[in-house]
């Protein structure tokens, strides 16, 4: 049986605002001085709600933030895409 592609499970599971989600979660993070790993398989969403669910913290670097980094892989980018189509 095929699983379903990254990129179907996106839209057929994650609310509509995960980026600003995600957005919200660094902005909370960066007051702290740490980043997370934005990849979206590191997240869930649960009761329309999206959670973090790797444990990988650091120190915050701009290059790692969600801007910088995160937000390619959540939309329909070559770098999400390259990687959909790969797993």
């Amino acid at each position: 049986m095929a699983r379903p592609s990254m990129t179907w499970c996106f839209k057929a599971h994650c609310p509509t605002p995960t980026s600003s989600r995600c957005r919200e979660m660094c902005r909370a993070l960066c007051a702290h001085h740490l980043n997370i790993d934005y990849f979206p398989t590191n997240f869930v969403v649960r009761d329309g709600l999206l959670h973090y669910i790797d444990f990988e913290c650091n120190g915050y670097m701009d290059e790692w933030s969600f801007e910088s980094w995160g937000a390619r892989y959540w939309s329909q980018t070559p770098e999400l895409l390259e990687y959909a189509a790969s797993h």
